[in-house]
């Protein structure tokens, strides 16, 4: 379980671990802590990396004793850099009471797996908790009848790096990909907004509008089981919303920013984007879509074979050239 720098004080009070990671923006926080731990162990030899070595020239390091110091610290730098097996090389050196592996990187999910062990002390680095940005996040929720937690919200805003910009855009692929769940959890932060499958769930549905058939057939073989009902969930959100937005236009109710990012709309100019994208999609269309979705939920859970990609390209007929999966 990550610690803030005032617990990770504390801590290395009692003791000095064999190894500490520093993870996130701030690079202050990451150098104080450096600072402690050097002062912690007492003289020692410092030898500083990054990703530029080579893994196995840092192992060796790591592993070699020094003749003139007794202690030494490694501090590697940039290190979500390294691939997956570099860094599980770098992390199976012999630890011992005399050297401490000291890693600074980015936020990445992809590295928490590395950093479970008991004797690895990993601290959060980010900026004073931004909680002026978090009650905004809070109303905008409400408003869609959800609630986040605690543990959610931290995951949402060092995800974002705590940009206006990207919190935006997180929470509107919540607002859409969890559409029916009351309460926003972590495992649904870290999912819907850093994985790769998920980005490529957003990028599927637009291409059905698109029309873009026989793209979609390949990579309707792509996506796993949890990616092809994340992906309908999504669809059906986004038909939703699209026939919300006609409405509106129709009445001529003015289309807002949040509107636009509810569509997923970050251009420079967002009521202006969504307002030509929305007239320029025929109703008939988006309800033929919404149909197609609400009907292929029932087939898919039934366990319809061909019953996502049958959908998928059917849909993209609608807008489109489509074909039969």
């Amino acid at each position: 379980m990550p610690v803030y720098i005032d617990a990770f004080k504390r801590q290395l009070e009692r003791r000095v671990n064999p190894v500490y990671v520093f993870i996130g923006a701030d690079d202050g926080c990451k150098e104080e802590g450096f600072g402690l731990i050097c002062k912690a162990l007492g003289p020692s030899s410092i030898i500083r990396t990054d990703r530029a070595f080579p893994p196995g020239d840092i192992l060796t390091e790591l592993n070699s004793q020094l003749l003139f110091s007794d202690k030494k610290i490694v501090l590697i730098k940039d290190a979500e850099g390294f691939k997956n097996e570099e860094l599980t090389a770098i992390l199976s050196y012999s630890k011992n009471s005399t050297t401490v592996l000291v890693i600074f990187c980015a936020w990445n999910a992809r590295l928490k797996k590395f950093f479970t062990s008991p004797d690895i002390v990993v601290v959060d680095c980010f900026k004073p908790f931004p909680w002026k940005t978090a009650a905004a996040v809070r109303a905008r929720l409400a408003k869609e009848g959800k609630k986040i937690d605690d543990a959610a919200m931290s995951a949402l805003i060092e995800i974002s790096r705590n940009s206006s910009v990207d919190i935006d855009l997180n929470v509107s692929k919540l607002l859409t990909f969890k559409a029916d769940d009351a309460v926003v959890t972590q495992d649904d932060v870290e999912r819907i907004s850093t994985s790769r499958e998920t980005d490529s769930i957003f990028e599927f549905t637009w291409q059905m509008i698109g029309g873009e058939a026989v793209s979609l057939l390949q990579k309707a073989e792509q996506l796993k089981s949890d990616g092809e009902m994340g992906c309908l969930g999504y669809a059906r959100g986004l038909f939703e919303k699209f026939l919300t937005l006609k409405q509106k236009i129709r009445e001529g109710q003015p289309v807002n920013i949040n509107d636009a990012k509810a569509l997923g709309i970050f251009d420079k100019n967002q009521q202006e984007a969504a307002v030509r994208i929305v007239s320029s999609t025929p109703e008939e269309k988006i309800l033929e879509a919404y149909k197609t979705i609400l009907e292929t939920f029932e087939k898919y859970k039934s366990g319809q074979p061909g019953a996502f990609a049958n959908a998928a390209v059917r849909i993209s007929g609608f807008f489109g050239k489509g074909t039969e999966a």
